[in-house]
């Protein structure tokens, strides 16, 4: 007998990422520059790009930048998002940012908790067209402000003094999730800080990089998402940690970071990442998550004032191969 089945295959996809958050969906937003490097990104975005992963990213961006992503979840859904961040004063920083997870024409089948993940993803595109759909959709909208602190740090007569790069970031964002005649609503907060320290300075080693350290709370306090079913589901209090090494190479005009990020209070899911960047006008990025290889690249095209900032990603992901695109307007002259 056929009975309505409130099974999303997008459901299933993130469910292999962070099932046990009601916010998982969120991971399908991460921009591209992520993604490549394994989707890293507590230590090294910047601007409105660093907000899903570490709010402190943002007070690292240009004044203005205005930010597009398309993401084709393995053919079977879709992710997209629309942001703008700017400056405020001298020292704050703000942004905007709406992402749209979503599945189209989904077909009410009968109960499939019988097969595996692959199986029901077979038995979905193989029996398309045959039964009643309806849609899903899962909306998240982030008010994130950043400030960019500087720590003078003086150990006496006997040493120099250095200084120590500090920003810091805080986002509320609110839930929408839309499922078959059903909605649900939520807020949270997620927060976040880095630690960048100058490498020769304190292990006094010539042509030695930044070593960046960073940090986020995502959903601090856990967040309640509240049906209008009564059922509540809960995003929970996880932390991001993540080290990096930025480490200059002159003669090549280029840049290389190491990156490696975990998580506290969950599982552990150790991802590591590598990024050359070239002449701050194209990356090469390369990185591991929980799951698979992905990779990317990053193209910088000047156009007057503005640069337009292409990144694109390749996930070789258990359900099928994965391709994402991001672009982010930065004016250059707004500093």
């Amino acid at each position: 007998m056929m009975k309505r089945c409130v099974y999303i295959i997008l459901l299933g996809i993130t469910a292999l990422w962070a099932g046990k958050y009601g916010d998982a969906f969120m991971i399908a937003a991460y921009p591209a520059a992520a993604m490549g490097t394994g989707h890293i990104g507590v230590t090294q975005l910047t601007g409105i790009r660093a907000v899903p992963i570490n709010p402190a990213g943002l007070s690292y961006g240009r004044k203005m930048e205005t930010y597009l992503q398309y993401n084709a979840l393995f053919g079977l859904g879709f992710q997209y998002g629309l942001g703008y961040k700017n400056r405020y004063g001298d020292h704050w920083h703000w942004s905007v940012l709406w992402n749209r997870v979503g599945v189209n024409a989904i077909e009410e089948h009968p109960d499939l908790s019988s097969m595996t993940t692959l199986e029901r993803r077979d038995f979905v595109r193989t029996q398309a067209g045959t039964y009643a759909t309806f849609d899903s959709r899962e909306d998240l909208i982030t008010l994130t402000l950043g400030r960019h602190i500087r720590h003078r740090i003086d150990l006496g007569w006997q040493y120099d003094e250095f200084f120590i790069e500090n920003p810091v970031g805080i986002s509320v964002k609110v839930l929408n999730k839309s499922l078959y005649g059903e909605s649900a609503r939520g807020i949270g907060a997620d927060a976040g800080l880095r630690l960048i320290i100058p490498g020769n300075e304190i292990f006094y080693i010539r042509n030695l990089g930044e070593i960046v350290f960073g940090v986020t709370a995502q959903n601090v306090y856990s967040t309640g998402i509240y049906w209008t079913t009564g059922h509540v589901d809960q995003a929970r209090m996880r932390m991001l940690w993540g080290a990096a090494l930025h480490q200059p190479v002159r003669f090549l005009y280029s840049d290389l970071r190491l990156m490696v990020q975990n998580v506290w209070l969950d599982d552990p899911a150790f991802h590591w990442g590598v990024e050359w960047e070239i002449m701050d006008a194209l990356a090469f990025r390369l990185g591991k998550d929980d799951l698979s290889m992905n990779a990317g690249a990053g193209v910088r095209f000047p156009m007057g004032k503005y640069h337009l900032i292409v990144d694109y990603a390749f996930q070789d992901h258990p359900l099928d191969v994965g391709h994402k695109v991001s672009l982010t307007l930065t004016r250059e002259d707004a500093e």
